[in-house]
């Protein structure tokens, strides 16, 4: 943790270019579910450092993830981007990829389900994705996998999908995320 603080604070001392973004992500921690909840609390700050066509990305920000749990996590991200496009005009097109890691600052689990054990306090993961912007506009659509599960291994719900198989919240999360932002 310490060495992504130190890689954090060198990147931005470097950046070149920062972007304060907003996003809305659709994500469950349901095994096998589908992506079905919208959470709409993201929001964070990047660092990019520009070499030639290729950007590495240092972020940090407040993700809310999962299904009907609502946790969030402190993230930090670092993404390497390829930028396809990099027209004079300010269009720019990029690909990028990276891991993340989080830990959890607040969740609502027991405002409902006062059964359920502690979330895990940490998440890693990946995510990757596209970043088009436009002069100092940037939209960023892009998807995470966790590596981590919410839940110990040993945790089961009763609940049963239809084919009579029981239902595990211990599935590592995923999510689409689109995040709109303003670089500067």
């Amino acid at each position: 943790m310490i060495f992504l603080l130190l890689l954090c604070a060198t990147v931005s001392a470097q950046a070149q270019r920062w972007t304060v973004w907003y996003g809305v992500n659709c994500a469950n921690e349901m095994q096998r579910g589908p992506l079905d909840h919208w959470h709409f609390a993201n929001g964070g700050v990047d660092c990019t450092f520009p070499v030639s066509r290729w950007d590495l990305t240092v972020g940090a920000g407040l993700n809310t993830t999962g299904g009907e749990l609502r946790i969030n996590y402190a993230q930090l991200e670092t993404n390497a981007g390829y930028r396809f496009v990099d027209m004079p005009g300010g269009f720019r097109l990029s690909a990028l990829a990276g891991p993340y890691c989080g830990i959890r600052v607040a969740d609502n689990h027991k405002d409902w389900t006062p059964f359920l054990p502690e979330p895990n306090r940490f998440a890693f993961g990946w995510q990757a994705g596209i970043q088009m912007g436009f002069k100092p506009f940037v939209l960023k659509v892009g998807y995470e996998q966790a590596l981590t599960a919410y839940y110990d291994k040993s945790f089961t719900d009763t609940d049963v999908y239809a084919d009579g198989t029981l239902v595990f919240p211990t599935a590592k999360p995923h999510s689409l995320f689109i995040r709109i932002g303003y670089m500067f």
